[in-house]
């Protein structure tokens, strides 16, 4: 099969150390345009940006909220670490445009500071990438963001829709986002939520304490979800006075759990995104409750991915994404699991112990260096594909340079030596045929034409580099 054949074709160039070779290669599996809202990505591809010339000048722009950092500043952090020039910013600056040179714009719809640069940028021509993490456009009613940001807002959701058209690249944290918003865009690839390493707090002691703490950590916009577990929890912390209800964030959801004696309750304000894993650290068990509906049903595991880099166990509700997530805890369906889950945990630190540490190493796929190599290959593959679509403006007039060069050949007296001399020119021409053929087939909306043209515009490139392949 193709994929399996590229993937093939490019660890040869890689462990050959011909790195352009083989990132064209990662690209055209996991980045240009495809009909498929997601490509399969490539188990164990190394890290292909290794020269500095090589380094976009990468610009990353999102609303001053945590998604914003867990998205982008993890990774534009990473990928500082590893020479990267990187900028994360709520405002898009005038001059930015020429100061680099791939964008990702992070929730743009929220941020209207971004607004004319995001449009500048699609007129550039340059590489624009659009980042969510949530589905918008099945915020519930009863959703504290409905009226704003939801539903009850449809221009806003309009103005989404109408970036998300300007975008090179829609990136997403998981696969049901990918198949609610590839409708509008051009190609659409999940990266999933991680945690970074070089946060000393993920790995920093527990709070010291007595007993079993259950925490549950959150913000307003989650409240109706506590309700799937409130009865399970309140039984179970009724039966062991040992065991105490921590939360974290919103003090409304403390209200829901009045009937319990003050001593098996405590809250924790919430703090910011490099502060989280410390108020974590208060908890023995994290509880993580989502009620079923279709946009609980597009989150992602960050939850039991941060349970994990923390080396808890967790309880939580049987969604997609948990679901998927599987170790380091128990899924809980209706009241009666939560109680009998949480009062496994409880009682059995043995449990809780083995259940963090499967955690922890499920967590470790997840830290921000491994899935940077992901990034890494994005803006690669985005690079190329920009390089490809520029150079239609330089190609010559194809058809006739190709026909002069076939009746040229034609008329030798050794056609197949003649064939042999000319080949270099003639995959030139080729390619310049395929690229005007494209450029026609955009500008005419045949967008599935123009996606099939783009990718065999990279293929006939790498056969050109490497003649000796084909």
């Amino acid at each position: 099969d193709l994929q399996a054949y590229t993937e093939a074709l490019a660890r040869e160039f890689h462990d050959r150390g011909d790195l352009d070779a083989a990132a064209a290669c990662y690209a055209w599996l996991g980045v240009l345009p495809t009909k498929t809202a997601q490509r399969v990505p490539v188990q164990g591809a190394p890290a292909l940006i290794s020269r500095a010339e090589e380094r976009p000048a990468l610009a990353c722009y999102g609303p001053p909220e945590p998604s914003t950092f867990i998205r982008l500043g993890l990774m534009a952090e990473e990928l500082a670490r590893r020479g990267y020039r990187t900028h994360l910013a709520a405002r898009f600056e005038p001059d930015d445009l020429d100061r680099f040179d791939l964008f990702i714009f992070g929730r743009p719809h929220l941020n209207p500071q971004v607004y004319a640069g995001l449009e500048a940028v699609a007129r550039s021509g340059k590489p624009l990438v659009i980042d969510l993490d949530d589905d918008f456009h099945n915020i519930p009613r009863e959703h504290p963001g409905y009226r704003a940001v939801g539903p009850g807002n449809p221009r806003l959701l309009r103005l989404l829709e109408t970036m998300l058209g300007l975008a090179t690249l829609l990136t997403v944290s998981t696969p049901q986002l990918a198949r609610r918003y590839g409708r509008w865009s051009r190609q659409v690839r999940v990266v999933p939520n991680g945690w970074s390493a070089h946060n000393p707090l993920w790995l920093a002691p527990s709070v010291p304490h007595t007993g079993v703490h259950l925490g549950w950590a959150g913000t307003i916009t989650h409240r109706k979800d506590v309700l799937e577990m409130r009865a399970g929890l309140k039984r179970v912390l009724r039966e062991f006075p040992q065991a105490r209800l921590v939360i974290g964030g919103d003090p409304r959801v403390m209200a829901l759990f009045s009937s319990i004696p003050e001593a098996q309750r405590a809250f924790v304000p919430w703090v910011d995104y490099a502060h989280y894993p410390a108020m974590l650290a208060n908890f023995d068990v994290l509880l993580a409750p989502l009620r079923d509906n279709a946009f609980n049903r597009a989150k992602s595991d960050i939850k039991l991915v941060d349970a994990g880099a923390r080396g808890i166990p967790w309880v939580a509700s049987p969604l997609p994404a948990y679901s998927e997530w599987g170790e380091g805890g128990l899924l809980a369906g209706d009241s009666k699991d939560w109680y009998r889950l949480l009062k496994a945990l409880i009682m059995d630190e043995d449990l809780r112990r083995r259940l963090g540490e499967e955690g922890r190493r499920r967590a470790q796929a997840r830290e921000i260096s491994t899935l940077a190599d992901l990034w890494q290959d994005l803006l690669l593959g985005l690079t190329l594909a920009g390089d490809t679509a520029r150079s239609i403006q330089e190609a010559p007039a194809a058809e006739d340079r190709a026909a002069r060069l076939l009746e040229a050949i034609l008329e030798s007296e050794d056609v197949l030596a003649a064939l042999e001399d000319h080949r270099a020119e003639l995959d030139e021409a080729l390619l310049d045929l395929i690229l005007r053929d494209f450029e026609a087939a955009r500008a005419g909306g045949e967008s599935e034409l123009a996606e099939g043209l783009l990718e065999l515009a990279n293929c006939v490139r790498e056969m050109i580099r490497e003649p000796a392949m084909v």
